[in-house]
């Protein structure tokens, strides 16, 4: 799945729901036709994997939500030492097909030849990154600290790994954001982000996941705007499908008052509408222009799926208490605590603003986001 998605949205051709979203109705009872009205998308791929005594059989098709019709199927089957072969024939035909179905472009001759460069030879790399992503995509605590486990664990079976060096710096980076429930100083981690950034971008010059994340870690950590902004700019033009990277560029231009945030928030938010990031990015920046309905409506969009999870509620609370909504804050509050840590000085800094309100007038958001776009 991971492999298909990454040549698809690649190939800059037809825009493509990211993970977060598209993966988001698996083991789920929905028609396609609502799940393209839910995701926006013409088209649904899906398909499923097999493997037993030493084969991997994969099934694959093309699904048009408007009529619930197949416009292509196949099936691909490889001995497993052939794993990476196997999947960029899937990828490489996948993609030539859902380009000549889709936008009309002709089929061209197959070269035999891969899409990419496979970015490690070690099947058991691969697994342990693949793990360690799987942890990452998660909105609670605990996960998220485990999956750096997994890409050092892949990085010590092939340390020319560029993939799982910028995953590993996308670990530890994440390990410093409030809304991600983590308790870690930034300046103890960021340093070590920022070189597992740098280490893949000695690899792979051009990586654009590297490349975007280093440029958040910048901006975060040394206040680096003019460089941070260069390496974000060049990564979402390299890779214009990244949601979450194209809704946090679109946030720093906000804070900037550039005219293009609106267009990458909005961007990113139709690329990846149920991941919690993309919509709290565009529900602050809705906020601030005083379409609160839209904000609130936004934020239950990213409770869909996620009513448990950390980062959700974290997100959830922080809009209800600029708005006033203070027994929604609270009840959102509450359920980050079930999935916190321990000791989470940031829904304690929460808790603190939600009783400090209780009584008097809503938080004043106006005057807050004057101060930060003044700073």
């Amino acid at each position: 799945s991971e492999e298909i998605l990454n040549a698809l949205a690649n190939t800059n051709r037809v825009p493509v729901i990211s993970r977060t979203s598209s993966f988001r109705f698996r083991g789920e009872d929905r028609s396609v036709k609502e799940i393209g009205r839910l995701l926006g998308v013409t088209h649904v791929l899906e398909g499923s994997v097999r493997r037993a005594q030493g084969r991997v059989c994969v099934a694959a098709q093309l699904i048009d939500t408007a009529t619930d019709t197949h416009v292509w199927s196949d099936h691909y089957e490889r001995e497993m030492g052939d794993l990476f072969a196997l999947q960029h024939a899937v990828a490489r035909d996948i993609v030539d097909h859902i380009s000549e179905v889709v936008i009309g472009e002709q089929r061209p001759a197959s070269t035999g030849q891969p899409m990419q460069a496979r970015r490690t030879a070690s099947i058991e790399a691969y697994e342990c990154y693949l793990r360690g992503m799987q942890m990452l995509a998660s909105r609670s605590p605990l996960p998220i600290e485990q999956a750096a486990g997994y890409f050092d664990q892949a990085l010590a079976l092939d340390s020319h790994y560029a993939d799982a060096w910028a995953a590993k710096g996308r670990a530890l980076y994440v390990l410093t954001r409030p809304c991600f429930g983590h308790p870690h100083i930034p300046a103890s981690v960021y340093p070590g982000a920022i070189t597992c950034y740098r280490r893949a971008l000695e690899i792979e010059p051009g990586h654009p996941f590297a490349m975007g994340w280093l440029g958040v870690a910048l901006v975060h950590h040394e206040f680096n705007w003019q460089e941070g902004m260069r390496l974000l700019r060049q990564s979402v033009d390299r890779n214009p499908n990244d949601a979450e990277l194209l809704s946090v560029y679109g946030s720093y231009l906000d804070l900037m008052n550039d005219s293009g945030a609106q267009e990458a928030l909005d961007r990113a938010y139709r690329l990846d509408p149920f991941n919690i990031v993309p919509i709290a990015l565009k529900a602050f920046s809705l906020i601030t222009d005083g379409r609160v309905e839209d904000a609130l409506t936004l934020m239950e969009n990213g409770l869909i799926g996620n009513r448990d999870e950390y980062t959700p509620n974290h997100y959830a609370a922080l809009v209800n208490l600029l708005l006033g909504r203070l027994d929604a804050a609270q009840e959102h509050l509450l359920k980050a605590r079930l999935v916190a840590h321990p000791v989470d000085l940031s829904l304690d800094s929460l808790g603190w603003l939600i009783d400090s309100q209780r009584g008097g007038a809503p938080f004043p958001w106006e005057e807050w986001w004057q101060r930060v776009q003044a700073e």
